[in-house]
């Protein structure tokens, strides 16, 4: 009997190598890429493999039927790139496909998150069907059941194999939260394709019941505490893709409902009819001009010199959905300097079409590094500060014109008007937001911590500005979990930095109480609830990120540990290599 193994891929250099040795032994291997943007490809082409690249849409069964329908085998074994078969279970597949009654197999899957098997949580065991003759069994939609697995025609003619094989499910929390997002997208298309939709007084049982009754499933009746901090991610991030599930149906359903002012909130959307995900609101960069930095002259004064008085920084990062509409709204002041930290978009190209000066540095996870170089960089007696995200409004810009006038004032206030999905937020904290912006340039900078704001002594030289500065802070639930990794990880090596250590006895003050009393207070003291479902969010968001940042520095102690056990078995081990 002839069998093939059908596998779908996106981006899994990591993983493809260890995966293809350990299946060399079957008759063939059918490869479907989903468009990767690694090495993915080139490493199917150093072995004996069928590989074909397909965009699936977000629809990844449709690959692995599409895999399934190439291969030419009698048997088809389907795995993911992140699934490793033992020798064992090998040889028991090579066993099992001879025989004339059956028609499909369970496999026994063992589950490995971040390094080790876990056993609770619903994990293990857990018998799934990989391995079936090829017109036995396909893939449902992902429309249809996106945890789906193969459909078998005839369920009585399907065995069991003993033999578990290996599922690296992440090795890493970052991995996890690069797949959380389109993993929530996925799981939203499919409840708005159910017909599923959401009503005002359906919330409390979509974001808060549903939520924490899988938390308390996974966690004590599937006995995820067996598993330590492991299983408590496991059962957080479990609640978590419900409520970010259905908070993407809402946003899918508000862009429906409401086509003319999403396609004024987010660029392009009222020709498609679709919210602006990461996915689609841009293509990436190809060559940018190494001729850097761009300079821009220097107004000339009455009198002939040259002189700048107002030097706007903005210091950035694949920002080519805000940038033209920041720098549009600043075209007034009399210089304008760009940092940019190796942005891959075209972020650098639509600071040429400017008078910018530009300058591009690696921060190394530090942003507030390349706010401080901006300002060094800048020419200006006074300095105005921004994010791409941000917009001077004409009656703040005329305000700070006449601000910067006096010579006895040193900085001012500015009233941030935060938005986010296309609403200004009033609760959570939000509004009002007073933050130094406008500063005289030697005054102040910019702290290298995370949370920290410039400050400035001597408060009898500090003004206060009337107009908002307005801050496009998300447009999307996508944009905003694209930054919501990168932004934890900052905060992680912060606290790491600071010498906070985590230890066995504060997991529930850190991963339960903490976040609990940070969404009470944001929610209810800070009256987010005024603001319905995006004020719900951005507590519940808030809250994760304390989760998270801290899941991450569990993460990041694990790592320095074992870097320090092989250090003391095999002393200057680290040093040779």
């Amino acid at each position: 009997m002839k069998l093939s193994v059908a596998v779908t891929v996106k981006n899994e250099e990591n993983n493809m190598r260890r995966f293809l040795d350990a299946v060399k032994w079957a008759d063939e291997i059918v490869v479907v890429d989903d468009m990767s943007s690694d090495r993915t490809a080139e490493i199917c082409r150093e072995y004996n493999v069928v590989l074909l690249v397909d965009d699936s849409h977000g629809d990844v069964h449709k690959h692995k039927n599409l895999a399934i329908e190439k291969a030419a085998g009698e048997w088809i074994l389907s795995l993911d790139a992140d699934e490793v078969i033992t020798p064992e279970l090998a040889d028991e597949i090579k066993a099992a496909i001879k025989s004339e009654d059956m028609t499909a197999y369970y496999l026994n899957r063992r589950n490995i998150f971040l390094g080790k098997w876990i056993r609770g949580c619903g994990w293990y065991p857990d018998h799934i069907i990989r391995l079936f003759r090829k017109g036995e069994a396909e893939w449902p939609s992902v429309t249809e059941s996106f945890h789906g697995t193969p459909e078998v025609k005839d369920k009585n003619r399907a065995g069991y194999l003993k033999n578990p094989f290996l599922h690296y499910s992440y090795v890493s929390l970052d991995q996890y939260l690069e797949k959380f997002g389109r993993y929530t997208s996925a799981l939203g298309r499919q409840y708005s394709a159910q017909g599923r939709r959401l009503k005002w007084y359906s919330f409390p049982a979509v974001f808060v019941v549903r939520p924490a009754l899988i938390f308390l499933r996974k966690y004590f009746l599937l006995k995820g505490f067996r598993d330590g901090f492991r299983g408590l991610f496991i059962s957080f991030s479990a609640a978590a893709v419900e409520f970010v599930a259905y908070a993407k149906l809402w946003e899918l359903q508000w862009c429906q409902a409401n086509p003319e002012i999403a396609g004024e909130t987010f660029p392009g959307l009222a020709k498609s009819s679709k919210c602006l995900t990461m996915d689609n609101r841009c293509e990436k960069q190809e060559n940018i001009s190494k001729d850097l930095p761009w300079t821009c002259q220097a107004k000339e004064t009455p009198d002939g010199g040259k002189s700048v008085k107002l030097s706007v920084t903005i210091a950035v990062r694949n920002e080519e959905s805000n940038l033209r509409r920041c720098l549009d709204a600043v075209k007034w002041a009399d210089e304008i300097v760009v940092v940019d930290d190796m942005s891959s978009d075209k972020t650098a190209e639509i600071c040429g079409e400017y008078n910018t000066i530009f300058y591009r540095n690696d921060s190394q996870g530090s942003f507030h590094v390349n706010k401080n170089l901006a300002i060094e960089k800048a020419a200006g007696d006074w300095i105005l500060s921004l994010d791409a995200d941000e917009v001077v409004s004409p009656e703040l810009a005329d305000e700070i014109k006449a601000a910067i006038r006096p010579e006895n004032m040193t900085a001012y206030y500015l009233s941030r008007k935060n938005f986010f999905l296309g609403k200004w937020i009033r609760g959570c904290g939000w509004y009002p937001e007073n933050i130094i912006r406008l500063f005289r340039k030697g005054a102040t900078r910019w702290p290298l911590q995370i949370h920290e704001v410039p400050k400035i002594e001597g408060k009898d030289r500090l003004g206060y500005l009337k107009n908002p500065l307005l801050h496009y802070s998300y447009v999307s639930l996508d944009q905003y979990l694209e930054k919501f990794s990168r932004y934890t990880s900052r905060v992680c090596r912060e606290y790491y930095a600071r010498g906070r250590r985590l230890k066995r006895h504060s997991y529930p003050a850190v991963f339960v109480i903490r976040p609990a009393l940070i969404f009470l207070r944001k929610y209810f003291l800070l009256q987010g609830f005024r603001d319905g479902f995006r004020g719900l969010f951005i507590s519940f968001s808030a809250a994760a990120t304390e989760f998270v940042a801290y899941a991450k520095l569990w993460e990041l102690q694990e790592f320095h540990a074992k870097q320090e056990a092989a250090d003391k078995a095999l002393p200057g081990l680290r040093k040779e290599a």
